[in-house]
């Protein structure tokens, strides 16, 4: 009898602490709503990492951009080279060397192929005294090696003979038939004292074995002042067409520029920096508006394909955190749903990363954080420049932190629930 006493009181208290953990577990889960860290991720849904020995800058990680592989693999690159992160936020340290790869140059775009191949895009210093500034574009297998059948040795640079004071990638796009595109800026003298360095739009096509594809341009290149800026986000249409931003310029499949942009659906895109298309043609770009005494605030806009804006959507100049501060957007990404995810950094004194939902008319998604916006801190000055969206809706937040100590600069991702 009095065992049977004890296994009956056994199970009502078993039953009990079930039924509370059940509670608990359901009281996380409404409290952890969008826009929240995620607990699963890193530690309390940020990640620190320090690569210092095993990147080509020591202890100074500098993210540029970062991609989201099939297997939920997350890709970042920067002034290190190549780094990959596991699903839940671990640096994979059987990618390359403890999980970081050198590409030799700073990573400035990513793009992933269809293979799982990973491409980098830069800016190399070449010449005998190192005085000339380059294309520079790398190929990383799956593995973290960089490709022997790409280039020389994995790596491919290209001199602009038009640009007297260098040349530079800040974006890549794979295309369909496996041509790498590649954008960025060649800089020519200026004119006067106050402008003494001119920036062109450059573009460059390679095959996938890394050699300049001679239909395009000129020898594989485009260098043009009709694009009197950097190119940082590339797209193409069905037929081939090459859409860039900031400058809503258009150039046909052989490197040749338009008089006009047409309005094509896109078919592809690259990702990465402040600019992104939708697949109708049009266009977002997240910028700054000066408020006076240093103080901005984000807004993003969106452009039709020739460039003018759209007044169907309506973004009001926004804050991450306290008005009259410095907000500055890193990145922009849109969520198949049509959600828009904006990150960058707020400053006062120090900096934290913010983070933004949009709804796809540009309001602010209430529902999202704090009326929503979100602030994250990791060391003192801590600046978010990439961001990418999972097919659940998370959004992943990269950049990096530095220590005011030590002056170490380590890499730093965040996750929100979506």
């Amino acid at each position: 009898m009095r065992r049977r006493a004890r296994s009956a009181l056994a199970g009502l208290l078993a039953s009990g602490l079930l039924i509370a953990m059940a509670a608990a577990a359901a009281g996380a889960q409404a409290a952890a709503g969008p826009g929240t860290l995620d607990p699963s991720f890193g530690a309390g849904g940020k990640v620190l990492t320090s690569l210092a020995g095993v990147s080509q800058v020591g202890n100074q990680a500098l993210v540029s951009d970062a991609a989201l592989a099939s297997d939920g693999d997350i890709v970042v690159s920067g002034s290190f080279g190549l780094a990959r992160y596991l699903p839940d936020g671990q640096l994979d340290t059987s990618f390359g060397t403890n999980g970081a790869v050198q590409t030799g140059f700073g990573g400035a775009a990513l793009a992933i192929e269809p293979g799982g191949e990973y491409v980098v895009a830069g800016q190399e210093e070449t010449g005998p005294d190192l005085s000339q500034d380059d294309f520079a574009v790398a190929r990383v297998t799956t593995s973290g090696q960089l490709d022997p059948a790409f280039g020389h040795g994995g790596v491919v640079t290209t001199a602009f003979p038009s640009a007297a004071d260098g040349a530079g990638a800040d974006a890549v796009l794979v295309e369909a038939n496996g041509d790498i595109l590649v954008g960025g800026q060649a800089q020519v003298p200026g004119t006067t004292r106050n402008q003494p360095v001119l920036a062109q739009g450059a573009l460059a096509l390679y095959t996938s074995s890394g050699t300049l594809v001679p239909s395009f341009g000129s020898g594989g290149l485009v260098q043009t002042a009709a694009v009197n800026t950097n190119i940082t986000t590339l797209a193409t249409d069905a037929a081939g067409d090459i859409f860039t931003l900031p400058a809503h310029a258009e150039f046909s499949p052989a490197g040749q520029l338009d008089s006009s942009v047409t309005a094509e659906p896109v078919t592809a895109s690259s990702h990465g920096g402040d600019g992104a298309f939708l697949s109708n043609g049009q266009s977002l770009i997240a910028g700054t508006v000066g408020l006076g005494r240093g103080a901005t605030d984000v807004q993003v806009q969106r452009f039709n394909a020739n460039g003018s804006t759209d007044p169907a959507f309506t973004n009001p100049p926004f804050v991450f955190a306290a008005p009259g501060d410095h907000e500055s957007p890193g990145a922009i990404a849109v969520a198949p749903n049509g959600q828009i995810a904006v990150v960058g950094a707020h400053f006062r004194g120090t900096s934290v990363f913010g983070v933004a939902r949009l709804d796809s008319g540009g309001s602010l998604d209430s529902g999202f954080g704090n009326a929503g916006t979100q602030t994250t801190n990791f060391q003192a000055d801590d600046i978010a420049e990439a961001v990418v969206v999972q097919p659940n809706g998370d959004i992943i937040a990269i950049g990096f932190s530095e220590d005011n100590t030590t002056g170490a600069v380590d890499v730093a991702l965040a996750r929100y629930l979506g």
